[in-house]
């Protein structure tokens, strides 16, 4: 009874699950599942959690039916009737409960979401997949709940730096700090970090793996799980390396943990809320991180609030895909530019030179990495320290070298002013010396005016 029951679902998925069947990237189709389920959430009043804080699970299908089956009913009474005032009265009825039920939807998100960029998102999703099932929000109820849910967005933001990198990352859990660094190292986009599973466990032919065993570890992305449908590689830092390592420590006692919470976890279908408690063995699913992008972009969201980054209700600048613009900004600024663009999958209009010789991308890779570093170690401290006191020594010794050239510097100008005046009283006598000779030479031609001088001289 309970296979036919299963086949019958896949022959005819609901609303929700037929909205999010168009998509073929599993994580746009849980952002909107999320999304739309949220709303079921606010407007009928269920709460999120239990006393014991554990996720509750509605039949959310049912739920949604049910609303759409009252909004046609009312949208069919306005169809039916012919009466203007009886009709305007009905119109202006519909839309007063679509923008009661969404501005209840958009408090619910101001309390729930980390930011109100978050809670703008959740509700355009939201409003998509009602669109979609015919339920069309006005667009004056739109605007206002734009304007209530609007950040404080400045009119420059902010690049994220590597110190505001390290304290996310310090703020941040174990699998936090993994995630973090793994992204600002390797420019992968998260849904392509996501999709990474275990060498030994998957079809590296076919899959996205990692190489632990690599130097430096290597993220192989095929080309199911690119953006851009081109499989490629790329690398993760040394400190990523050891995030990673400390994570894979912890990584099946998370994921029981997580288990109890069903919707935080890759390929699981929804249950009823059956008041049992049911368990979920994912430990040993191959994936790397067996979490959806949503619980990821959410602890990242939590990090920034705790390292003081962003504030409650404030705008938030950094979603997660600015870790990969930073590594984009720093291959660029290191002069790698052309290894970060196609480790960061934009090698569409560059040549493919890295992936027909990747010992040279790892070669370069490993001139990035200290560009790329965030957090500074304390065997790295001590290591820049002592390069520092080398260098003040080395400038003192050039100082003193300096002083010690000036000193010759000022002796040489002197001798040279010496030797200058040397050489002018040199000439003036050998001019003297010229005179006389030319004197001499005429009494020796001419001894009777030499004589004639001399009795001069005696007179």
């Amino acid at each position: 009874m309970a296979s036919k029951q299963k086949e019958s679902q896949k022959a005819n998925p609901g609303r929700i699950a037929a909205f999010v069947g168009k998509y073929s990237n599993k994580s746009s189709g849980s952002g909107y599942k999320s999304a739309i389920e949220s709303f079921i959430r606010c407007t009928f009043n269920l709460p999120k959690r239990d006393d014991n804080n554990h996720r509750i699970q509605y039949d959310y299908e049912e739920k949604f039916n049910e609303y759409i089956t009252e909004c046609k009913m009312k949208r069919d009474a306005i169809t039916q009737t012919h009466n203007h005032d009886k009709k305007t009265e009905l119109i202006d009825e519909y839309e007063t409960m679509l923008k009661n039920d969404f501005s209840k939807f958009a408090r619910c998100l101001g309390t729930e979401c980390k930011s109100k960029q978050s809670a703008r998102q959740i509700m355009t999703y939201a409003r998509l997949v009602l669109s979609d099932n015919g339920i069309k929000v006005p667009e004056d109820t739109t605007r206002d709940l734009k304007r209530e849910l609007k950040g404080g967005r400045a009119n420059t933001l902010p690049d994220l730096t590597g110190d505001m990198i390290c304290r996310i990352v310090k703020s941040a859990d174990v699998r936090g700090r993994a995630v973090v660094l793994m992204l600002s190292s390797s420019g992968l986009r998260i849904n392509e970090l996501l999709a990474i599973k275990f060498k030994d466990q998957t079809n590296i032919a076919t899959e996205s793996y990692i190489d632990l065993d690599h130097k430096p570890v290597k993220l192989y992305v095929a080309a199911k799980d690119a953006k851009n449908k081109k499989a490629r590689f790329s690398f993760i830092s040394t400190e990523a390396t050891k995030a990673l390592k400390e994570w894979l420590k912890v990584r099946n006692e998370y994921v029981k943990t997580a288990a109890s919470h069903a919707e935080n976890l890759q390929g699981v279908a929804d249950k009823k809320n059956t008041g049992k408690k049911y368990k979920i063995t994912n430990a040993s699913d191959p994936h790397l991180l067996p979490y959806s992008d949503n619980t990821i972009t959410s602890a990242w969201e939590t990090s920034l609030l705790r390292a003081g980054v962003i504030q409650k209700d404030d705008y938030n600048p950094f979603n997660i895909h600015t870790l990969r613009a930073f590594f984009l900004s720093a291959s660029k600024y290191a002069g790698y530019s052309a290894l970060g663009e196609y480790l960061a999958g934009h090698s569409g209009y560059l040549d493919d030179s890295y992936k027909m010789a990747p010992e040279s991308a790892i070669r370069d890779y490993k001139k990035l990495e200290p560009v790329i570093r965030c957090c500074i170690e304390n065997d790295v401290k001590e290591e820049l320290s002592m390069q520092k006191k080398e260098l003040s020594q080395l400038r003192e010794g050039t100082a003193i070298t300096k002083d010690a050239y000036e000193g010759m510097k000022l002796k040489n100008e002197r001798l040279e002013r010496d030797i200058q005046k040397q050489q002018e009283q040199f000439e003036a006598i050998q001019k003297r010396m010229d005179n006389f000779e030319q004197i001499w030479s005429i009494f020796r031609e001419n001894p009777e005016v030499l004589r004639e001088l001399v009795n001069k001289q005696k007179k």
